[in-house]
């Protein structure tokens, strides 16, 4: 690994732990129920998907997200090769047999970590498609490249809190100015 990827990794994990600590003692608001299902997943994670894992083409069921912080990363990293991009923290709310569509990450990495309840996760991977039960306290590590879909196929709410690094557009709306979790999405 070299000099300049572990500086930037280093980096990285200062930002997620203190966007973490953020939204863990952030209240927020929840975002319109018709503004759930659409706004998980960015449109062009789904476009031209040429995939050996099927899996839903919508989300349903996400009862709410609710937007913890965001964090423009164009100060974190000296050489400005993110310069457009903020580190997004959400709680998502999944109703039971809700879904979260299929799609591929695209310069999107990201963490989901499972506050409570129990989800499945289908990914491909080289091995194949895997499918990953989640339960509480558990992370899916999410980087470019990974395909996969969420299905939530208990009785109860699924909560996740989802961190990711995002164009700063998909962050309003502060339009990449630090956020401290009060804001709908």
């Amino acid at each position: 690994m070299n000099h300049t990827y572990r500086n930037i990794r280093r980096r990285l994990s200062r930002t997620l732990l203190l966007t973490t600590t953020i939204t863990l003692m952030s209240a927020a608001q929840p975002a319109l129920a018709s503004e759930h299902a659409d706004s998980i997943i960015p449109k062009h994670e789904q476009e031209g998907l040429h995939l050996t894992l099927t899996g839903p083409a919508k989300s349903r069921g996400v009862t709410s997200i609710h937007k913890r912080a965001a964090v423009p990363l164009a100060n974190e990293f000296p050489n400005g090769a993110i310069e457009y991009s903020a580190l997004r923290a959400r709680e998502i709310t999944l109703a039971p047999n809700g879904q979260v569509a299929l799609h591929q990450h695209q310069g999107r990495p990201g963490m989901a970590y499972i506050l409570s309840g129990t989800i499945v996760e289908y990914r491909e991977t080289e091995k194949g498609i895997e499918t990953i039960e989640h339960s509480a306290g558990s992370i899916a590590y999410e980087k470019s490249g990974v395909a996969h879909w969420w299905h939530n196929r208990s009785d109860s709410d699924v909560k996740a809190l989802v961190i990711d690094i995002v164009p700063v557009e998909l962050t309003p709306p502060h339009h990449g100015k630090e956020s401290h979790g009060k804001e709908k999405h």
